[in-house]
């Protein structure tokens, strides 16, 4: 068995026979009418894997799913835990914690409505985060062009290909409920940038100014200490 990382907690494990277990799942000749099948009593269709996580602080399962037919290679399913993505803070908008959840909670049923609220979800933070305004006819790609010289270049061009993506009709920035044409995992590495985009902009963002607010408290503490002394000197 291949090695993999727990979706729970990210420890990677060495899958054994200790800790998981292939389970095939098979067609029977006679259930089955393609010539495909007529040489074979079984055909395996599908592998189960199910494994345990050895890390004290987890144990906890993971069940996936992967086509082994030829018409089903490359398929593959995670089927416990489903993708619920990063916890976020509260001090991240709601409507925007909102539509990241949804998108992450149908990631698997429905790669196309997910991708369409990880859309959303961008617009949403270049509007609050960059506190992007346009007035005349709003657009994703005149929001994102609007930061252009605020993020690297790298950034910006992944924002308009992130845009791009699928074939959602001639205006597709003007309604985001517009449904996205887009292929078996594209939709998860949509959800990861704006992972990437609430690490470096939200969460960065709080983190700094915290640490800047600690140091302050750290100079106003020193110099009330200052204070203090330079009284009690005085008064002797």
């Amino acid at each position: 068995m291949e090695g993999m990382r727990c979706p729970h907690c990210g420890h990677m494990i060495t899958v054994t026979t200790a800790n998981g277990r292939e389970i095939p799942i098979f067609a029977e000749k006679d259930l089955v009418t393609s010539h495909h099948y007529s040489n074979v009593d079984q055909q395996k269709l599908f592998t189960i894997l199910y494994v345990r996580c050895p890390n004290p602080k987890c144990k906890k399962p993971t069940c996936q799913i992967f086509g082994s037919a030829l018409e089903f290679t490359g398929f593959e399913r995670t089927l416990v835990p489903r993708y619920r993505g990063i916890s976020l803070p509260d001090y991240i908008p709601e409507h925007i914690r909102n539509d990241y959840i949804e998108a992450c909670s149908i990631l698997e049923d429905s790669p196309k409505a997910s991708s369409t609220l990880s859309r959303r979800c961008l617009q949403g933070m270049i509007r609050d985060f960059w506190n992007v305004r346009i007035e005349e006819k709003p657009t994703l790609e005149k929001e994102i062009r609007a930061i252009k010289e605020k993020i690297p270049d790298r950034l910006f061009k992944a924002l308009l290909d992130f845009k791009s993506l699928g074939n959602i009709g001639a205006h597709p920035e003007i309604d985001t409920s517009l449904i996205v044409d887009i292929e078996p995992g594209e939709a998860t590495k949509l959800i990861k940038l704006i992972e990437l985009l609430i690490s470096d902009w939200y969460i960065r963002d709080h983190e700094d100014n915290q640490l800047l607010d600690e140091i302050s408290k750290i100079k106003a503490d020193k110099d009330s200490l200052r204070n203090g002394q330079q009284s009690d000197s005085a008064n002797n």
